[in-house]
C-alpha cells in the first residue's frame, strides 16, 4: 500500500519537473476556448500564470480593446471579471490592462505632443494632435474626423 502511495505521489510531482512549461495553456487551446465567449475576431496577446491559483491569465485584443480572461487549468472554468487583492488593496486585472496600454514613445510623433501628468510619478500621458485637412466646402466635421483629431497614450 505504501508503494502504491509513493508511486502516485511521484506521478503527480515529477511531470512538472521534467516537462516544465509544456503543460502550459497554448495559444490554440486558449483560442478555441475564447471562441465560445467572443463571437468576433480577436487576437491573443499573452498567456501567463494568473495571480489566482490554478488559473491562466489570457490577455486578448478585440479591435483596439483589450480584455483579460482567466481560464482554469482544467480548462472547464472561465472568469471574465476583475481580480481584487484585498491584502494589498489593488485591482490586479486593471493593473494588467494598464501594462498593455503603455506605449514606447520613440515611435510617436512627439512634435505634436502635449505632455500631461497625472498625480502618480510612475505614469506619463501624452495627447498627440493629429493634423488632418478639411476642405473649405465642408462646413462641419463628422464624428469620425473628430475622433482622428487626437490620440491619447500612456507611457
Amino acid at each position: 500500500m505504501k508503494g502504491m502511495r509513493l508511486l502516485m505521489t511521484l506521478l503527480l510531482v515529477l511531470p512538472p519537473l521534467f516537462f516544465g512549461d509544456s503543460l502550459a495553456l497554448t495559444n490554440e487551446e486558449a483560442t478555441d476556448i475564447l471562441k465560445e465567449l467572443i463571437k468576433t475576431e480577436f487576437k491573443i496577446l499573452e498567456i501567463r500564470e494568473a495571480p489566482l491559483e490554478g488559473f491562466w491569465e489570457v490577455v486578448s485584443e478585440i479591435g483596439h480593446e483589450r480584455m483579460v480572461i482567466y481560464i482554469h487549468k482544467n480548462l472547464r472554468f472561465m472568469i471574465h471579471g476583475q481580480i481584487l487583492d484585498r491584502q494589498i488593496k489593488k485591482n490586479l486585472t486593471l493593473d494588467r490592462l494598464k501594462d498593455f496600454r503603455r506605449v514606447d514613445p520613440s515611435g510617436l510623433p512627439l512634435e505634436n505632443a502635449i505632455p500631461m501628468e497625472k498625480g502618480n510619478e510612475n505614469s506619463m500621458y501624452l495627447l498627440i494632435l493629429n493634423v488632418i485637412s478639411v476642405s473649405s466646402s465642408t462646413k462641419s466635421l463628422n464624428r469620425s474626423k473628430i475622433s482622428r483629431l487626437f490620440s491619447f497614450y500612456t507611457l
